[in-house]
């Protein structure tokens, strides 16, 4: 396994986790999933949480009042696609920060696993 800017790179395993592991390990993915957070966090923000549908309806109309029902933006933060979301974050925080640990243990080592030179 070698560390890069893209992400950890995994040398063994099926195609698929390989390509699961770089993804979520990369500082790209994260920064994307924190910029779509924070879209979300606006919007949440600016539209009036938990409000009843006729006030929406009121306020937007019919069609914009259905759509923000659909999507869950009368409820943004307990939406389920903002918590998978926050939790893609976790997981790509969690092999970022394991993946860069790796590296600067192995560099501070020289090279080595242990500390006492086995």
């Amino acid at each position: 396994m070698s560390v890069s800017t893209h992400g950890l790179r995994v040398r063994r395993g099926p195609h698929a986790v390989r390509a699961a592991v770089e993804l979520f390990s990369s500082m790209r993915f994260a920064i994307a999933l924190l910029t779509i957070i924070c879209i979300a966090s606006i919007i949440g923000t600016v539209l009036k949480q938990h409000e009843p549908i006729g006030n929406y309806v009121n306020q937007f109309g019919p069609f914009w009042a259905e759509l923000f029902m659909a999507i869950r933006l009368h409820a943004v933060y307990s939406a389920w696609w903002f918590l998978l979301i926050l939790g893609f974050l976790v997981v790509s925080t969690s092999f970022f920060t394991s993946g860069a640990m790796a590296s600067s243990t192995r560099c501070s080592n020289g090279g080595r696993l242990g500390t006492d030179g086995s």
